[in-house]
């Protein structure tokens, strides 16, 4: 029978090192160094691990935040996961927390500078299907995208 338990890269993206050698520092120049040989190649979408920082100064690379207030991102928690508003909000806020302290830490950035940034949009008055279109038209503008 096979194992539901998969490492977080498989293929070439596999560990070099046995995982329980593995630091959580390793796995984080891992994942820089993933991300920065990935990016290069076009046609990937890199969901947080401090992309907006490592891709800064690649032309070809749109950094988008998803936003929504707290209350909205609460309900909707609630209404996908089936759970108390009491545990939406904790697990929103420790979320919340874990990504502000690793940009801290590992980048030395703050996660809401809006500098980090290209545009920003708001889930409480966009739909998601009308996100992914802005996305998508936004880089489609950009420099080596056929229209920029």
């Amino acid at each position: 029978m096979a194992s539901s338990v998969r490492p977080p890269f498989g293929g070439i993206f596999s560990p070099a090192v046995p995982s329980f050698g593995v630091t959580l520092k390793d796995n984080v120049d891992m994942v820089e160094m993933v991300i920065r040989n990935l990016a290069p190649e076009g046609n990937v979408v890199i969901m947080g691990r401090g992309g907006q920082v490592l891709l800064r100064d690649t032309p070809c690379a749109l950094h988008v935040p998803i936003i929504a207030p707290f209350e909205r991102r609460v309900f909707t928690l609630v209404e996908r996961e089936g759970i108390e508003e009491r545990d939406a909000s904790a697990r929103l806020r420790a979320s919340d927390r874990a990504r502000m302290d690793y940009l801290r830490r590992y980048h030395g950035v703050d996660w809401l500078d809006p500098r980090l940034y290209d545009v920003a949009i708001n889930t409480f008055k966009i739909s998601s299907p009308l996100a992914a279109e802005l996305i998508v038209q936004t880089f489609k503008q950009l420099p080596g995208h056929g229209n920029g």
